[in-house]
């Protein structure tokens, strides 16, 4: 999912400031510490903040601690009230939403003392984002309402277009793009008036990842480029790496597949060298998206991992929710449909906790209250004017709009109750498709195996009997001639055929071994070892503590089958002389112990075929492999199998 960047947290008390060169940063730093006026040592330390913030937030802080220590001691209480709002952006920027949160309640104080409405605007505004970042879109929309109300009674151009930009924002959350849209250029046509190029580039930001959503592809990339062209040239890194992480997924939509990938690479480094966190995990998912798309599932799965971490790392539920989207994609691209089936189990769980179309309701309904209010408040205005003779025609309205909202309510109620059962059922159907996955992959190998067994019947009872007799009655028929040519054509088709038997009882033993229908696992297991090493340079080892004792066929045919693969591995690629296999119950577990003194595993053959039937065989009777290193060298792998 594509995430906008918050384009309008740049509400300044002053007049916008322009990305400054590091030249001017040391002159401006130098001025600060030897001005005598400490009003304007503060304001100075101020707009180094603000041009620090994206690049160095941390140093950006500094600067503000210091401007908080010599405003404290001044007697100007505004002065202090705009370091702390100052403070509150910078951790707001840096995704530490908690200190901001605390930052922008203490610098509202200050404001609501002084009765500052364009400082309040900016808090309102600023709380707005904050709750955003958090999931909390009733109180997001509130906050924006309260600023653009105090804005437009100041006619503020700047005040103005933060919170119409940031109501198309949570437009865009509610999948209300038309709106979003309406809101956004609004914002644009007053940002460009303003002929703030950091305003404007901010709005194309907006606008292109609108147009995104709306897969109109041409003119997303358009706008969002305009806005690349503005950051590089202010040399703001913040915006820039949140914006190709944008682009990024314009060129995964248009199938440019290796494109995407470097532009979502460069987002990370960017977002990382900023300290911007969020925009560190979006570009990560981001990045494991584009590799699934490609068909590249080893990448995808280890950034999903990646996004994983930094979402349990920083607490964020919507988060979360998309790297575990992103995480059973990857494996259901590598064929592990059993670790995907445990990813998608906590992803519904998350989703329980999640914005869903219930909030989309009450965030419209707080939105149409919000605008009733105002109307009653016009309309209170106009009794005051016509005094009692419009009070009967007034008492009317709000008796007919109590009507019109208890059948709004009741409406909106009866979408709510829908959208929460569809909801379940939904998360009903998903759950069944991934049992009936895994107990038609259980099937398919039961029915593997039984077929398995049918054909070595038949090749054993069979073809096999028939090659013997065939073999005895030529092997009686060369004793009896008396023509020595003949007796040797005779013996050399009696080698043949018993070639030909011993062929036949070899694929009827591959099929199913006879050894382990008859005499059990610990037989099976020997026979397996002789056969498999008799013409070889291996040694092996084989202990048990086991007597005659049999347990369930298809945990013997499984276990058997694992082993015969671990044996064809060690043959073929280990380079190893010597094998060592213990088999072992203990505690209502049958273990397996394979150890040889090879060269090890290659990680890069972790995801083979043979592994993967290995894993998908220990799935079926509720097993586990793992596999370590050996004491000297080589590989050792542990399997455990419950048994009663």
């Amino acid at each position: 999912m594509l995430k906008s960047i918050l384009a309008s947290f740049i509400l300044l008390i002053f007049l916008a400031v322009s990305a400054f060169s590091q030249a001017n940063l040391d002159s401006l730093a130098n001025l600060a510490k030897q001005s005598t006026d400490d009003s304007l040592k503060v304001t100075l330390y101020q707009q180094l903040a603000w041009n620090t913030k994206f690049s160095f937030p941390r140093k950006s802080l500094q600067y503000l601690d210091t401007a908080f220590a010599i405003a404290r001691e001044q007697p100007s209480e505004l002065l202090l009230a705009n370091v702390v709002y100052y403070q509150s952006v910078v951790y707001y920027l840096m995704a530490d939403y908690n200190q901001a949160k605390s930052k922008a309640a203490e610098a509202l104080k200050y404001y609501q003392t002084l009765e500052y409405d364009y400082g309040m605007s900016s808090i309102y505004n600023l709380r707005g984002l904050i709750h955003s970042q958090q999931g909390e879109y009733e109180e997001t929309l509130a906050q924006y309402q309260l600023s653009l109300k105090l804005a437009e009674g100041k006619d503020d151009l700047y005040a103005i277009s933060n919170p119409l930009n940031n109501i198309s924002l949570v437009y865009m959350n509610m999948n209300d793009y038309q709106n979003a849209l309406e809101y956004a250029f609004k914002a644009l046509v007053i940002r460009k008036e303003i002929g703030d190029s950091t305003y404007i580039s901010q709005s194309f930001q907006h606008i292109g990842n609108v147009f995104y959503e709306l897969r109109e592809l041409d003119s997303a990339e358009h706008y969002l480029m305009s806005a690349k062209k503005i950051f590089i040239s202010q040399n703001n890194q913040y915006s820039l790496g949140l914006n190709q992480s944008n682009l990024g997924l314009v060129y995964l939509e248009q199938n440019r597949y290796e494109t995407a990938i470097t532009s979502f690479k460069k987002s990370i480094a960017t977002c990382a060298a900023t300290e911007n966190l969020e925009g560190v995990f979006n570009a990560t998912n981001n990045l494991s998206i584009a590799y699934a798309a490609a068909g590249q599932y080893l990448q995808a799965d280890m950034f999903a991992d990646s996004a994983l971490n930094l979402a349990r790392k920083y607490k964020s539920l919507p988060n979360l929710e998309e790297a575990l989207v992103s995480k059973t994609q990857a494996l259901e691209g590598l064929e592990n449909y059993s670790d995907a089936f445990y990813y998608s189990k906590q992803l519904l769980t998350i989703s329980d906790s999640l914005i869903n179309e219930e909030k989309a309701k009450k965030i419209s309904e707080l939105e149409t209250r919000f605008q009733t209010a105002q109307k009653e408040q016009e309309i209170a205005n106009q009794q005051l004017e016509i005094a009692e003779k419009e009070a009967d025609i007034q008492s009317k309205k709000i008796q007919i709009g109590g009507l019109l909202g208890g059948l709004a309510i009741v409406i909106l109620f009866g979408f709510i109750f829908y959208n929460q059962y569809r909801a379940k059922q939904n998360a009903k159907l998903q759950l069944a498709i991934l049992s009936e996955k895994e107990r038609g992959f259980e099937s398919v190998i039961q029915a593997t195996e039984e077929e398995r067994k049918r054909i070595s019947k038949d090749l054993h009872d069979g073809i096999g009997q028939q090659l013997s007799a065939l073999k005895m009655a030529l092997s009686n028929l060369a004793g009896k001639t008396s023509d020595e040519n003949q007796r040797e054509d005779l013996e050399l088709i009696t080698e043949q055929f018993s070639n030909s038997a011993e062929e036949v009882r070899q694929v009827s033993h591959q099929m199913m071994p006879r050894t382990l229908m008859d005499f059990g696992l610990i037989n099976a297991i020997e026979d397996l070892l002789q056969n498999s090493f008799k013409f070889s340079d291996i040694k092996y080892e084989f202990e048990h503590r086991l007597k005659d004792q049999r347990f369930a066929e298809r945990i013997e045919i499984s276990l058997y089958r694992i082993l015969q693969e671990l044996i064809n591995n060690v043959i073929k690629h280990s380079e190893a002389n010597e094998l060592s296999v213990q088999l072992i119950q203990n505690t209502g577990k049958l273990l397996l112990f394979i150890e040889d003194n090879g060269k090890g595993m290659n990680n890069n053959n972790s995801g083979g075929h043979g592994l993967l039937n290995i894993k998908s065989r220990l799935d079926m009777i509720k097993g586990s492999i793992n596999y370590e290193p050996g004491p000297s060298r080589g590989t050792s792998a542990t399997i455990s199998i419950p048994v009663e």
